[in-house]
């Protein structure tokens, strides 16, 4: 199997494996992950969920555990590829994972694209493995075969982090930092918070900096002054 090389280089992020992903809810998927990355020959999965849940942590994961075992793999994150069938022409075997698949949804053209990449690794056994914001039956096909087929691919909804899974997040991410999160402030924050991973670290590097500069520790009153909590 192999996959056809992009013009433009697509980097994993490194930091994006399996051992850094907070399992929380979502240990079915993950063994589902690592099933199709040690053994790439079934269609794959459908993964959704919302902004900031792991999609694409979890599809560069991925590609990385598909790379050890000596499998070809690609991450086509469609944020930052130009909306053009010619991006995926060709592509084909080893794992394909491709993010914010609805960004191409609705538009026959980029469809059909799509449609081509399904069926080259269909025949080719690869694995295609799609990540988007919702499930795919609520998805806005235009392609009643492309949305058949996606459809019935099997279906997994990434799960959100309890409070609990959070404020370990939080407190290791803080450890790294040089700062110490007990668990009054943790619980402090996370109560009056968005309970958003990617919102709750932008908000940590910014109380790190403010920290730093003042020489303050991690505490309520620093959250509130900085948060506006």
């Amino acid at each position: 199997m192999t996959v056809r090389q992009l013009p433009i280089p697509l980097a994993v992020n490194g930091a994006c494996d399996f051992a850094s992903f907070r399992t929380g809810d979502n240990a079915e998927l993950l063994a589902q992950l690592r099933t199709l990355a040690l053994l790439p020959d079934g269609i794959g999965l459908w993964l959704w969920g919302e902004g900031g849940s792991g999609r694409s942590h979890l599809l560069q994961a991925l590609c990385q555990e598909a790379t050890s075992h000596q499998y070809p793999a690609i991450y086509l994150p469609l944020a930052t590829l130009a909306a053009d069938p010619e991006a995926i022409d060709g592509l084909e075997g080893g794992v394909i994972a491709i993010d914010d698949v609805e960004l191409w949804l609705g538009d026959r053209r980029l469809e059909t694209a799509l449609m081509a990449l399904y069926q080259r690794q269909l025949t080719s056994t690869g694995v295609l493995v799609v990540a988007a914001g919702s499930a795919a039956v609520g998805a806005n096909f235009a392609l009643p075969d492309l949305a058949s087929r996606l459809r019935a691919l099997p279906s997994f909804r990434v799960q959100p982090l309890g409070d609990a899974d959070l404020v370990a997040v939080l407190k290791a991410a803080a450890h790294q930092r040089g700062l110490i999160l007990n668990k009054i402030t943790a619980d402090f924050w996370i109560t009056r918070s968005r309970r958003s991973l990617p919102t709750l670290l932008a908000e940590l590097d910014e109380l790190d900096r403010v920290a730093l500069a003042a020489q303050r520790r991690l505490t309520i009153p620093l959250l509130k002054d900085v948060l506006k909590l």
